[in-house]
């Protein structure tokens, strides 16, 4: 039998001097001395063993206490610890492995690992475990853990080779609720982006509202026109309804809608104002429904639009009849299912945005020549208000005139407190077929050749008869039927009813109209 290595030295030492003294006895007489001195060996021998298996039970009892401690925390550390071998099948692993697997532990063994990770993350997860089995490294990935109840986990696995080369230790992390803090931080931050460009562009409008503030003055005036118009504005302000807003260039058409919008229930947001003229064709769209990031050539980031920002306030697309008809068909979509989508995107936002629109043009001629669409004409004509021209409210003029004389002359530092009577009567006598806009330059033209506390009234030239351009005769009636109507405050019906100055039968008026492209108001033809 071989010889323990682990045999205390001195058990050597007793066997050694044990055999010297058996070969003494066959040599010679053993003395009486001899034999008491080796039992006394025997038993300090015997004693030394009894403590030396003393200290190793003790010895095993520490280890198998230090090993309960260490399962304990190796079975219920927050990390899944796995033992695979080359195949991906598991030999082992701790509780909370188990747990993440949704599966009792004495049933993970010989499964291969693979099987619970989505098909996506199987790729990255392959290739880990080659590489630490061929390069006897440690590596590192993230996937997604399908449990036997369907419950998506994404975890990191860290992956290290045991040395054998026969088996490798994964470290599996639940990283479920970082991922989760991490998409909220990017939905936060996507927020305050988008925030910030509301902001930006809210105080945009509002240095433009602040600009427009001070040409308020041309809503001065007590003319009947005048309050007619401002009448139906507050009818029209009580309610959301889609707004068109006609009339001649410079009749103020833009602060009608800024009236209504103020005397709304969304006068708490700003009112986002749109030149249909001033933006090209190619980028009309994404400045009213918004761009993604890299949807067009020059798209660095994602801008909203004029709906996106207008939500539970106002926008005013002037000019609407310069729209082309591609965004014309976008516009009707909005206005009828209150839906977009950005440019480069094809998820639908909702929007609660009110849209007053004006044009100097006819619309329904028009639409008869094929530029604008019939459909959106009358979606965008529920309530059209006509903005009377200057010439038809000659008696605010001279209100008009001193609000441009007092605004225009303290920013030239001038003081002018005259203005003669034959000017004034020049003034209300002029045709201004620029109206409110050509009153404002002619006022400011003239108080800079003025030296004195007089106004020099310079007005321009009238226009010769061959410049002006004859009206059709479709235009002319057009023209004379709708000033009826307004005169009649779109009463067709009635002693005081449209049809009975024009002499017709109102069902003759209304076919009339229809043809024209006038809209019929029957349902609020009583509005006083």
């Amino acid at each position: 039998m071989a010889k323990n290595k682990d045999t205390p030295p001195a058990a050597d030492e007793l066997r050694r001097r044990a055999k010297e003294q058996l070969v003494a006895q066959g040599s010679s007489a053993v003395t009486f001395e001899e034999p008491l001195k080796l039992l006394h060996e025997l038993q300090v021998h015997q004693v030394e063993l009894e403590l030396q298996n003393s200290e190793l039970q003790r010895a095993r009892d520490e280890t198998a206490a230090l090993l309960e401690q260490y399962t304990e925390l190796y079975d219920f550390a927050p990390v899944g610890y796995f033992t695979l071998d080359r195949r991906g099948a598991i030999c082992s692993s701790n509780l909370t492995g188990a747990r993440l697997l949704g599966m009792a532990r004495s049933l993970l063994n010989g499964r291969r690992f693979q099987q619970f990770i989505d098909a996506a993350s199987r790729p990255p997860f392959s290739a880990l475990l080659d590489t630490v089995f061929m390069n006897q490294a440690k590596e590192s990935c993230e996937a997604l853990l399908l449990t036997q109840e369907n419950s998506p986990c994404c975890v990191q696995i860290e992956a290290v080779a045991d040395g054998s080369g026969e088996q490798c230790r994964l470290a599996v992390i639940d990283i479920s609720e970082r991922k989760r803090l991490e998409r909220e931080l990017q939905r936060n931050v996507k927020e305050i982006s988008t925030l910030k460009q509301q902001v930006d562009a809210e105080n945009i409008s509002l240095r433009a509202e602040l600009r427009n503030h001070l040409e308020q003055g041309q809503l001065l005036g007590g003319s009947a026109p005048l309050r007619k118009v401002l009448t139906q504005a507050n009818q029209l302000a009580k309610t959301d309804i889609t707004v068109l807003l006609q009339g001649e260039t410079g009749t103020g058409k833009e602060l009608i809608a800024r009236y209504i919008h103020q005397q709304s229930g969304r006068c708490r947001r700003n009112l986002y104002p749109l030149s249909c003229a001033a933006i090209p064709a190619t980028l009309m769209e994404s400045e009213l429904f918004g761009h993604e990031k890299g949807a067009f050539t020059g798209a660095q980031e994602r801008r909203l639009g004029h709906f996106e920002l207008a939500d539970h306030a106002t926008i005013f697309l002037d000019e609407i009849g310069e729209l082309a008809l591609e965004a014309q068909a976008k516009l009707l979509r909005v206005l009828q299912e209150g839906e977009f989508c950005r440019v480069g995107s094809t998820k639908t936002i909702k929007t609660d945005a009110r849209v007053i629109a004006a044009t100097n043009r006819n619309l329904a001629e028009e639409v008869r020549q094929g530029r604008f669409r019939e459909d959106l004409y009358y979606r965008l004509s529920v309530f059209p208000l006509t903005i009377p021209p200057l010439r038809e409210r000659s008696e605010d003029i001279p209100l008009l005139v001193w609000a441009f004389v007092h605004d225009l002359g303290s920013r030239m530092g001038k003081n002018i407190t005259k203005i003669s009577t034959s000017d004034m009567t020049s003034l209300q006598e002029y045709s201004w077929p620029g109206n409110i806009r050509e009153l404002r330059n002619v006022i400011e033209h003239s108080l800079i050749f003025s030296k004195d506390e007089t106004l020099l009234i310079n007005l321009p030239a009238p226009s010769s008869p061959e410049n002006c351009r004859p009206l059709s005769l479709h235009a002319m009636e057009y023209q004379h039927i709708t000033a009826i109507l307004q005169s009649t405050n779109w009463r067709v019906y009635g002693l005081k009813g449209a049809a009975r100055l024009l002499g017709l039968h109102p069902n003759t008026l209304y076919s009339r109209m229809k043809k024209l492209g006038i809209p019929s108001l029957r349902g609020i033809d009583e509005i006083p």
